[in-house]
């Protein structure tokens, strides 16, 4: 896909394959739910869109924030952009999203999926394990790992098992290659 440009310190590629799968994993485990899968499903594609624009418009900044994490560990780049910007992908995404006018549930789910307590809503934490199952993809891991990557506490509270996340997995796998 090249709706975007070139971000410095961004692989382009892996940045399309991660929001692909949070945003599939997002609607599959929405609908696992009971919840309303498009919204679920644009949360996760616009995950990234803070990262991608720091390194757009902050190219040196945000290149040496990725010495510190990695790219695509949205969640944990958090913490390192605070201490080196005074602001995170999270706050870059939802204020883009606000004047672009996307939902408010949206824009609060990009703010709080990395929350611990209190837990985010439903739609952050289902951003929480999507975005959490996308990086582990990314990263390469086998499927046991990537379950017992999403916080126990998350899970329990959406009532996610084991045995329903590898469910989502094979179909999420099966939607992203079928766009790739």
């Amino acid at each position: 896909m090249k709706a975007l440009p070139d971000a410095p310190g961004i692989d382009m590629p892996t940045y399309w394959k991660m929001g692909l799968h949070t945003a599939f994993m997002a609607s599959a485990l929405a609908e696992s739910i009971g919840t309303e899968r498009d919204i679920a499903f644009t949360t996760g594609l616009m995950q990234g869109i803070g990262a991608l624009l720091i390194h757009l418009v902050m190219p040196d900044e945000a290149c040496t924030v990725v010495q510190s994490v990695d790219a695509f560990d949205l969640a944990g780049r958090r913490a390192v952009e605070q201490a080196q910007l005074g602001f995170d992908n999270a706050e870059v995404g939802a204020e883009l999203l606000k004047r672009w006018k996307f939902p408010t549930p949206i824009q609060k789910a990009l703010l709080t999926y990395s929350n611990r307590s209190p837990l985010p809503d439903i739609l952050g934490q289902l951003l929480s394990v999507s975005s959490t199952y996308a990086y582990g993809v990314v990263m390469g891991l086998d499927r046991s790992s990537l379950a017992d990557r999403v916080d126990p506490e998350i899970a329990k509270s959406l009532g996610l098992s084991h045995d329903l996340l590898d469910s989502c997995r094979q179909r999420v796998s099966e939607s992203v290659l079928m766009i790739g």
